[in-house]
């Protein structure tokens, strides 16, 4: 079976009350149904509480230990939560609005937010990286722009030292020489893929992440609005 998510034990509280008809908040439920895909994940001691029957069964199908084990179990490896004290680049808040939808998308336009939640998104990713087990691919025309080459070159190391055995492969046919130098140091290659639409995106294993600016506006702290899908 596959996962979508994580759930927060309120969450999953407030998700099985429903399930079972009880009285609950109207706008937490429909913030956390929107999200609603495929089963979601439960922790152990989420399922001995919320599972009866088929508790024993799922205990033997999941039987690691903590909270990473289980995320990365999971489709798109986050955690939602209505809890604003949970900050980690995984974790989201269903409170968010116009953060997170149905689609695990959200804008930065918010002008006093937008730094920490480009540094959340970061974290995010390298997340991803981490527990990536096929390949990475970044595709974006505008790699490298002059004004912004160290910060990227940059995400990129931080990529290769997340995960030091993943193939990484970029598309940008426009890379200087030092660049390039520096990339094939860090065993990253040019992808063959072609990019006539000028879309922007990473795709990190089954998972696609959209950037409507390219990762050089999410790397830099600027005010410029950028828009991010998670396929």
């Amino acid at each position: 079976m596959t996962y979508s998510l994580l759930l927060s034990d309120e969450l999953c509280a407030l998700f099985y009350d429903f399930k079972s008809g009880k009285d609950v908040n109207k706008q937490d439920i429909e913030n956390l149904l929107s999200m609603y895909e495929k089963e979601f994940l439960l922790l152990p001691e989420q399922a001995k509480k919320h599972l009866n029957n088929e508790l024993s069964q799922y205990l033997s199908r999941h039987d690691g230990d903590g909270e990473d084990y289980y995320l990365n179990k999971t489709k798109y490896k986050i955690k939602l939560t209505n809890d604003d004290t949970e900050n980690k680049p995984y974790i989201f808040n269903i409170k968010d609005k116009g953060q997170l939808v149905r689609q695990y998308g959200f804008s930065f336009n918010n002008m006093n937010q937008m730094s920490n939640d480009k540094q959340k998104t970061i974290g995010y990713i390298l997340h991803l990286v981490k527990n990536a087990k096929n390949c990475i691919e970044i595709i974006d025309n505008y790699l490298f722009t002059p004004t912004n080459q160290q910060d990227t070159l940059k995400f990129f190391e931080n990529m290769r030292k997340q995960n030091n055995s993943i193939k990484i492969y970029y598309y940008n046919k426009n890379v200087n020489q030092n660049i390039l130098s520096q990339l094939k140091k860090l065993n990253i290659t040019q992808s063959t893929r072609n990019n006539p639409n000028h879309d922007r995106y990473i795709k990190i294993d089954n998972i696609t992440i959209m950037l409507s600016s390219g990762l050089d506006n999410l790397l830099q702290d600027n005010t410029k609005e950028l828009n991010i899908t998670i396929n």
